[in-house]
């Protein structure tokens, strides 16, 4: 009598929680209609108020499916996975200095044909203690696992590129299982030429945004002399970003990054169609 009397409860809920929002809800669902086919719906744990909803929006001819456990099951699931398909992946790692145009090749492997794994873009987060300028609020870590998981799960492949990253990305920590797998891949090292270092870097940071970018300058606080900082800030302000970020790379992030002695490669990235053409022909098989 107890549970009967539990889930009356949890009907009754779900039919007051549509028929109180069912023109809001019908309107956001069909916008969201115009950008994919098939919609999901789920609750906590896949209770009565996500049932109804999606029922009544089946009788509205929404293509919506109900996600089974709710998200909790979802999340159980993601968990359970991604460590599976980790150990049968092959990762070709793309390693190098800040600048060096990892995330471009990516992008241009992706055009080429390739299955590849952007980290940084789940995370929405560069990786470097600047990594956030311009990109806005940080994805969770719930929201990162949900993307890489969805990202490899829509490419099935043996054969993915990725680029070569720290344990933590940003707020975002790579779980012990897809840490692992980065470094027992195949590890090529980008090698690029200062000036498309900074091109590369001025493509991503500097977006009309001087003043986040000065302030961002505060989380250097404790590693570069007042100085220094003063002396960058002024230079953006007089938007001489090339300079800064030269300085910033040679005397502070290349003697951060660790050489790794373990590269099968190291591939001279002047030209990243030309680099990502061949990284393609010797790796992705």
């Amino acid at each position: 009598m107890y549970v009967a009397g539990k889930i009356n409860e949890a009907k009754q809920r779900g039919i007051e929680a549509v028929s109180a929002r069912l023109p809001q809800i019908y309107g956001e669902i069909k916008k969201l209609q115009e950008k994919s086919d098939t919609l999901f719906g789920f609750c906590s744990r896949g209770g009565y108020r996500s049932k109804v909803i999606v029922e009544t929006l089946h009788a509205l001819d929404i293509n919506i499916a109900k996600i089974e456990g709710g998200y909790k099951g979802y999340r159980r699931h993601v968990n359970e996975q991604l460590p599976k398909i980790f150990s049968g992946l092959k990762l070709v790692v793309l390693h190098g200095k800040t600048g060096s145009g990892k995330t471009v090749l990516l992008q241009e492997l992706k055009s080429l044909g390739a299955n590849i794994i952007d980290l940084e873009k789940y995370a929405n987060h560069r990786g470097s203690l600047l990594g956030g300028i311009s990109l806005g609020e940080q994805n969770s870590q719930k929201q990162f696992e949900a993307l890489l998981y969805n990202e490899i799960y829509e490419h099935p492949g043996e054969t993915f590129f990725i680029e070569g990253e720290s344990k933590r990305i940003g707020k975002v920590l790579l779980p012990e299982p897809i840490f692992e797998a980065l470094r027992k891949g195949t590890k090529i090292y980008i090698d690029t030429p200062i000036d498309r270092r900074i091109n590369y870097i001025m493509n991503d940071y500097v977006h009309n945004n001087d003043e986040e970018l000065i302030s961002s300058l505060s989380l250097l606080n404790n590693l570069i002399s007042k100085e220094r900082l003063e002396g960058y800030r002024q230079m953006i302000r007089e938007q001489n970003y090339a300079d800064v970020i030269e300085d910033l790379m040679i005397r502070y992030y290349d003697s951060c990054y660790a050489l790794n002695h373990n590269y099968v490669e190291e591939v001279k990235n002047v030209d990243e169609k030309q680099t990502a053409k061949y990284l393609m022909e010797k790796y992705y098989h």
